[in-house]
């Protein structure tokens, strides 16, 4: 399958950039190296040069040494460029890798939740059939008393003896 080819990609990956990553120590390590070897060479050559009369014999060797020294360089530079060009590729491989799986991840995830929330909604129906027909009609009959009309004067007329009355004829307090 795909996803199978996929994950041995990443662990081939992984142990090239495991590689990749070692071969660049050893160079930067080597290169560190020759640096040293550089400087010990050019106080030979200088302590040769003040003690043997033949300076052009002195200069020569030197300029032979510095040649082959700067090629040793240019190439160990050119092998860590490649190296460090090869690591960055693998790298990039592996992000796009990672970010192939997120992505299916997030696909089989949302997936997942869209069929958890389908079974979800499915068993809350069957936990709670609908109501029968019948019971929607069913409502608490109290026996109420009946209610009976009662006109607005007969309402009114419970307030005549209270206070002033709205003619103004008793109590005297709408006359001026």
């Amino acid at each position: 399958g795909y996803g199978g080819d996929r994950e041995q990609r990443a662990a081939q990956v992984a142990s090239e950039l495991e590689a990749k990553n070692a071969a660049l120590i050893t160079l930067v390590g080597d290169m560190g190296g020759r640096h040293e070897q550089l400087t010990g060479a050019v106080r030979y050559f200088e302590d040769q040069y003040v003690q043997d009369p033949s300076k052009e014999k002195i200069e020569l060797l030197t300029k032979e040494y510095l040649a082959d020294a700067l090629n040793t360089v240019a190439t160990d530079v050119n092998d860590i460029a490649s190296n460090l060009n090869d690591f960055l590729d693998l790298q990039a491989e592996a992000v796009d890798s990672l970010g192939t799986s997120l992505e299916m991840a997030n696909m089989r995830l949302r997936m997942l939740k869209q069929q958890h929330g389908a079974a979800r909604f499915q068993h809350m129906r069957q936990d709670k059939p609908p109501p029968p027909t019948d019971a929607r009609k069913t409502q608490a009959q109290d026996d109420a008393p009946e209610y009976n009309r009662v006109p607005l004067s007969e309402r009114l007329n419970k307030y005549s003896a209270v206070g002033i009355s709205l003619q103004g004829e008793a109590g005297g307090a709408a006359s001026s």
